[in-house]
Parts: structure tokens; sequence; C-alpha cells
């Protein structure tokens, strides 16, 4: 009897062990998606960036929600994004972040990050919630919505 409560004791623990190692391989994905979206915005490497997302992509920045429904329509709104972005802008980092797994195809990335000059010079400061779904074995981000500036 002890032998069987100790076996059901090891297998209860090495079960939550597989989900935390999980959960936390799916964060070390998910952060890493968001790192190369993020440096392909850096590059302006729209063709890259388009990679990221699957359509329909729903954008909420401002009181309307913005919804594309194409590659084409995504890279005209990157190119306008960038070319309105802060005078200076150099590069962004991801200063800390939060995933959250709403379903086993779907996940989000609460990402706080800031965007620097080239003289290292903190020029702003933000926060999103990126949306991804599982499509064909890949993450894709589905939506995008700004969260706070500050």
């Amino acid at each position: 009897m002890k032998k069987l409560i100790f076996i059901l004791l090891l297998t209860v623990q090495f079960s939550q062990f597989v989900i935390g190692q999980e959960k936390t391989d799916l964060e070390t994905l998910i952060s890493q998606q968001w790192f190369e979206y993020s440096k392909s915005f850096e590059y302006e490497d729209y063709e890259n960036i388009a990679k990221h997302f699957t359509y329909p992509i729903t954008f909420n920045y401002a009181n309307e929600p913005l919804i594309l429904t194409n590659k084409e329509e995504l890279i005209r709104l990157y190119k306008d994004f960038r070319k309105n972005i802060q005078n200076g802008y150099k590069y962004s980092l991801l200063e800390s972040y939060k995933v959250n797994q709403l379903s086993e195809k779907m996940v989000n990335i609460h990402a706080f990050y800031s965007r620097f000059n080239s003289a290292y010079e903190r020029i702003y400061s933000g926060s999103g919630v990126y949306s991804y779904k599982k499509v064909n074995g890949e993450w894709k981000m589905y939506a995008v919505q700004s969260i706070n500036q500050l």
C-alpha cells in the first residue's frame, strides 16, 4: 500500500513537472516569436513582419478596431506606422512580459517594451497584448492591442 501511494505521488509530481515544463517552453517560444517580430520592425523588414501574422488581423490602437484581411494591407500599415514612430527611433527592447495560455491553440503575450534612439536613450515605453493562435503547427498573431503608453 505504501508503495502504491509513493508511486501515485511520484506520478503526480512528474505530471506537474511536465505541465510546468510545457508552459516554460511555450513562454520561451512566444517571447522569441515576439522578439523576432520586433527585430523585423526595427530593420523595416516588412515581408518578415507579415510572416508573423495570420488573417484576418485585428489592431486595437485607437478607439476603433482596424481589421486587415491581407498581407498588402498589413505591410502598408506597418510602413505608415514606421514613418510616424518617435523621432530618432533606432531599436526596441522587451522589458518584461507575461504569457497567458488561453487554450491549446490560443495564447497571448502582454509585452512591456521601450524604444530607444541611437544614443541609447529611452524615447518611449509602452505595453501591448499580442494574441497568437496555432495555424498549421505554427504560432501566428491574429490580434494586437495597445494597452497603455507610459
